[in-house]
């Protein structure tokens, strides 16, 4: 007659267990991961990098040689700053092809093709350590008071530079990254 206040027990054991660990999981999810743990959740919320990266004008192999990756944060690229995401992707002076957020602009790793991505327009080579023409440029857009990209940042890139080398089979050694980059 025993058994079932204990199973009563543990059951309500489990559950206020399985609770806390919600609440401390979802607590964690706004922590960029250079700072910590991260909910694996908000991960999950951001859009595969292939389908970022498909367009139904993209060039064919060959068109595009060269990757190079820039580090910045909104106010030196953009006239102040960005008002939103939507006008950043669809702003004709930004002088990139994708843009990776870093969690104030929007998520964290966010991926963003821009305008020129979509219209498959090459970018001015201007301020730039590569020619332009054939060039693939991403903007990292980096925190107001770090310079560095968040290590999700970095993985996300990673992942989308991965995946463009293969879709237009540009070599890696064509890739640029910028000086402090680890």
């Amino acid at each position: 007659m025993s058994v079932q206040p204990r199973e009563t027990k543990i059951f309500a054991a489990l559950l206020i267990a399985m609770t806390a660990g919600i609440i401390i999981l979802k607590t964690l999810g706004n922590t960029t991961p250079s700072a910590g743990a991260f909910s694996l959740s908000d991960y999950y919320l951001l859009n595969p990098v292939e389908k970022v990266v498909f367009t139904q004008l993209v060039k064919p192999a060959g068109n595009w040689s060269q990757i190079e990756i820039y580090c910045a944060d909104t106010k030196t690229n953009i006239n102040n700053s960005l008002r939103s995401l939507s006008e950043a992707s669809n702003r004709e002076d930004i002088n990139c092809h994708f843009i990776v957020c870093d969690g104030i602009t929007g998520l964290n790793g966010q991926i963003l093709p821009t305008l020129k991505w979509q219209q498959q327009q090459p970018v001015t080579s201007e301020n730039f350590r590569s020619e332009g023409k054939k060039t693939i440029r991403i903007w990292v857009i980096t925190g107001h008071q770090t310079s560095t990209p968040t290590d999700f940042q970095r993985k996300r890139t990673q992942s989308l530079t991965d995946e463009l080398a293969r879709k237009f089979d540009i070599n890696l050694q064509h890739l640029k990254y910028p000086d402090d980059w680890e």
